[in-house]
């Protein structure tokens, strides 16, 4: 496999198109150039790390044993300034192999890198964006937490994603407050060797909101809204949109209780082989009552009537369809501290019932955070925009939790570099369905003196909105970090996971996966840019397809390793040698 191979755009991509991102890449660029009044900094750093691995296998049954040693070349380029945050990281994986059944030694070599910068370009109001990377996804959801580059690499699929967007963002202390964001992505992903299809999605959105934050007239109100659109480029399918509003209006009646009327509005529309274009839409107007202390704790319920309900029948549930026009409502929002607050909603829209739910409990050394929503939407709209749900704070490219920390703030700006890391991250399905995602995030950080530790679940389903096709993941994980001395650490991660497929038969044939992933690691820091690792791993897959046979995997790894850090232009080391010293 060569290097240029990964790196480079597919041939089938239309070399004379230049993207919206690249574009703005060159906005940003011509921007830091403009002089500031405050200082900036630029930053480089490098490692390279040495693996030795020793790796035992069993695949159906099949023992095999092989060693392989690894190189990892790293460099990352930050820079940080009073307008501007910039940051790209560049990753290389070489790998030489030589294994029990293989004749010659097999030599792979891959790369991935990620970037992204933030411009103010008109103080505390207009915002620049860009970011995107290039990696290495597995298209089956089945594999999850078992495929990487030594196990499973066949199933891999190149995966690149490149966004640009502006935002508008008022100051919050403000009696009035709007917020508005243009946001356009690429996404990309080649053909897998096991036949996973090729994407190239262009996704375009609007989202905005608009509330008053002035409660002593007695009178506020508040409206949000959303459309996107996706080009399915490589597909016979047409464009997938989805759009949505919610308007609100409430008056103070007596002391802290009052008065509201509400509307919503959800539509999406998709076409597919089966059944040609598809439009699902929802209205609906309702009146209520709010018990409101300010507009940090409230309660509103509400009656609706439906108007023309078009409700997906492959995705409601039969009270959904066969109910009255009238529902129940109800939105809360309490801060139950300064540090901690729970918000809600439950209403109804085109897929039936719907919710939203969310959980912030933090204090100073314990932080911990669930969180549910559903939405329509697709593989390309979920990898171009991740959720940015997680606790620590990393460096970009790391999620390495002994190098990461929580922040004393919980508004927390990301200074150039840096990122907040899931250690749980989601399963996807590389496809071009339009899916209903359920997701539900449950994360438990604690940062003390000698140990960090991470607690994550997650479950989601993922429902086809034309043929009603499910994959449902439950999965658990853990993350811990022990500092045994001055320089030395012991680092623990175990993760489970359950995957089921196709749950209601309509197409294809069900499946179910039960995965396990694991590792203990001890972590040496010398007094030079040298550092030691030598761990443990162990890897499980126990897939089960309808009627055959169970197809498993049990693989057990030995692995040393070896990171030099390069000094940076300013002659200091990598901030995570700075840490152990």
């Amino acid at each position: 496999m060569d290097i240029m191979d990964i790196t480079m755009p597919n041939e089938m991509i239309r070399k004379h198109k230049i993207s919206a991102c690249h574009a703005s890449f060159f906005i940003l660029i011509s921007l830091a150039s403009i002089p500031v009044a405050s200082a900036s900094e630029t930053r480089i750093t490098s490692n390279i790390t040495a693996d030795a691995i020793y790796r035992e296998s069993e695949d159906n049954e099949i023992r095999s044993d092989e060693t392989v040693g690894q190189l990892n070349p790293t460099l990352s380029i930050s820079y940080q300034s009073a307008r501007i945050n910039a940051s790209i990281n560049a990753r290389a994986t070489y790998l030489e192999r030589d294994n029990s059944e293989a004749l010659n030694t097999q030599r792979n070599t891959y790369g991935s890198y990620n970037y992204s910068s933030r411009a103010e370009i008109i103080e505390n109001l207009l915002f620049l964006s860009v970011d995107g990377g290039f990696t290495y996804r597995d298209g089956n959801a089945l594999n999850f937490l078992t495929s990487d580059f030594i196990n499973n690499s066949d199933s891999l699929v190149k995966t690149r994603t490149n966004s640009v967007a502006a935002s508008m963002q008022t100051q919050k202390n403000r009696k009035f407050v709007a917020n508005g964001t243009a946001r356009y992505s690429l996404t990309e992903t080649d053909q897998s060797e096991q036949g996973t299809d090729r994407l190239e999605d262009n996704n375009y959105s609007l989202s905005g909101n608009a509330q008053s934050n002035a409660t002593e007239y007695g009178f506020i109100w508040n409206v949000s809204g959303s459309y996107i659109e996706t080009e399915r480029g490589e597909s016979s399918q047409s464009d997938f949109m989805t759009r949505n509003y919610v308007a609100n209006a409430e008056i103070n009646v007596i002391d802290d209780f009052g008065v509201f009327v509400t509307t919503l509005h959800d539509a999406y529309q998709y076409e597919s082989e089966s059944n040609g274009v598809t439009t699902q839409e929802f209205y609906s107007f309702g009146a209520g009552i709010t018990y409101r202390q300010n507009n940090q704790r409230f309660l509103r319920v509400a009656i609706n009537r439906q108007i023309d309900p078009d409700i997906n029948v492959e995705l409601a549930d039969d009270e959904d369809i066969n109910e009255d026009d009238y529902f129940l409502s109800s939105e809360l929002r309490w801060a139950l501290s300064t540090r901690s607050n729970v918000s809600a909603n439950y209403t109804r829209r085109s897929t039936g019932k719907t919710g939203q739910f969310s959980l912030n409990y933090n204090t100073r050394r314990l932080r911990a955070r669930i969180n549910y929503n559903d939405s329509v939407t697709s593989y390309s709209r979920l990898i171009s925009s991740p959720e940015s749900l997680g606790l620590f704070v990393c460096q970009q490219g790391s999620s390495d939790i002994s190098s990461c920390f929580q922040p004393a703030s919980l508004d927390y700006d990301l200074k150039a570099g840096e990122q907040f890391v899931d250690f749980l991250a989601p399963n996807y399905e590389i496809s071009e369905a339009v899916i209903n995602r359920e997701s539900l995030i449950g994360q438990v950080g604690l940062q003390g003196r000698v140990t960090n530790l991470s607690f994550n679940t997650r479950y989601s389903l993922d429902s086809s909105v034309d043929t009603g096709r499910q994959t449902r993941t439950m999965s658990y994980g853990t993350s811990l970090s022990h500092r045994l001395g001055v320089r030395t650490k012991l680092n623990l991660s175990l993760t489970y996971a359950k995957v089921e497929n196709n749950l209601k038969s309509t197409v294809g044939l069900d499946g179910e996966s039960e995965n396990i992933n694991g590792s203990i690691v001890f972590q040496h820091t010398f007094r030079s840019p040298l550092s030691a690792n030598f761990g443990f791993y162990y890897i499980e897959r126990d897939n089960n397809i309808l009627i055959e046979e169970a197809i498993g995997l049990k693989e057990r790894r030995v692995q040393l390793s070896f990171t030099y850090t390069f000094a940076n232009r300013n002659g200091a080391r990598n901030a995570n040698s700075q840490n152990n010293n």
